[in-house]
């Protein structure tokens, strides 16, 4: 099994010439991973 990691808050915070400071918060909670298909299923779906 592979692991991999996954954001828990993302913080950012910047000076806008217009508005002044500007603070942005993302906060990321109940993850719930799907497996992704694998090569063969990928390839029987029909392309548009």
């Amino acid at each position: 099994m592979q692991s991999f990691t996954l954001p828990v808050h993302i913080h950012s915070e910047a000076k806008a010439r217009i508005v002044g400071r500007t603070i942005v918060d993302i906060v990321h909670r109940d993850y719930q991973p799907v497996p992704a298909p694998t090569l063969q299923t990928a390839q029987q779906v029909p392309a548009m």
